[in-house]
């Protein structure tokens, strides 16, 4: 979204048109662009787990999750701007923030404090807790 003119600020006429001309052709330039990079950090859908309660599709102020095969929520990636609405209010707990699974957040602040993650053996490929080979 770009904003100039008085939708920016209080400002004279000349300064407004100035500021319309530089909006347009940053416009220009995007839309010019046959194909745009997004963010890797979308919503996927765990189509196991979705319940196909739609709230994902009520909450989202992108309009990204579209209903697709077998009637199943899926996420347009291009619309997706990962700001984790759907994520959040997903009663199933189907949807995930991609780079924000929980046990990832759960390690994140693990770390920040200090804390020894709580793994078990199994995830740890044949270490055990003190880091000796089982």
């Amino acid at each position: 979204m770009f904003l100039c003119g008085t939708a920016h600020g209080p400002k004279h006429i000349g300064e407004s048109l100035a500021q319309a001309r530089a909006v347009a052709a940053r416009a220009a330039a995007v839309l010019a662009k046959d194909r745009l990079r997004v963010s890797a950090q979308i919503s996927w859908v765990d189509r196991e787990r979705c319940a196909a309660c739609l709230t994902c599709l009520r909450i989202c102020p992108y309009l990204a999750p579209r209903v697709g095969v077998e009637h199943r929520v899926e996420i347009e990636p291009a619309r997706c701007m990962g700001c984790g609405s759907c994520a959040a209010e997903c009663p199933a707990s189907a949807i995930t923030l991609r780079h924000y699974a929980p046990n990832q957040v759960l390690a994140a602040i693990d770390g920040l404090l200090g804390a020894e993650p709580e793994l078990p053996v199994d995830k740890v490929r044949g270490q055990g807790r003190s880091g000796a080979h089982v």
